[in-house]
């Protein structure tokens, strides 16, 4: 994990916010940053590529895609987490990205459970990007179609093995 997001886990404070389905969500200070910058994007696709005439609106739909790509990241971890037996404690907004953090204190977690933790938001992303690609391909609608690229690129993204992401767990031998 890089120092940034290690200091954002450990260091900063956090506030709990609620309980979505057993699992708590928390911010850290300036998480409203995060939304903020999907919505700042969503606008300035819009007017890249929106309607010429409805730029705000455009940018809201790009905006919302950028967020469903995220939340679907997101559920594909807790999913995943469950199935093998060692299920998130916490999803952690901060001004950078959203951590998914687990309660391990005093249980045996395997490698195949790290792993199976770890998969879950990549597949997630990518399986359900594509499944957007070819429904876009069906409806003609940009918002999908923007949606299933960007959920794809952040499922293949969260591959790379560097930088606390996804990849760090699945593909760097750790040693302890």
């Amino acid at each position: 994990m890089d120092n940034l997001g290690k200091h954002l886990i450990e260091d900063e404070p956090r506030r709990h916010v609620c309980d979505v389905a057993g699992l708590g969500v928390s911010v850290t200070r300036g998480w409203w940053a995060q939304p903020l910058g999907m919505v700042l994007g969503g606008q300035l696709l819009g007017r890249l590529f929106g309607n010429p005439d409805h730029h705000l609106r455009s940018g809201l739909g790009y905006a919302a895609a950028i967020a469903a790509a995220g939340a679907v990241h997101q559920v594909g971890h807790i999913a995943s987490a469950r199935v093998v037996a060692a299920p998130m404690d916490t999803l952690l907004v901060t001004p950078i990205r959203t951590y998914t953090l687990y309660d391990d204190t005093g249980k045996e977690i395997t490698h195949d459970q790290d792993v199976g933790r770890a998969i879950g938001g990549p597949v997630a992303s990518i399986s359900i990007g594509i499944a957007a690609l070819f429904l876009s391909l069906l409806v003609d609608n940009r918002y999908l179609r923007f949606f299933g690229v960007f959920s794809t690129v952040i499922g293949f993204g969260a591959l790379a093995p560097f930088g606390g992401n996804d990849g760090e767990e699945l593909f760097l031998d750790k040693q302890d």
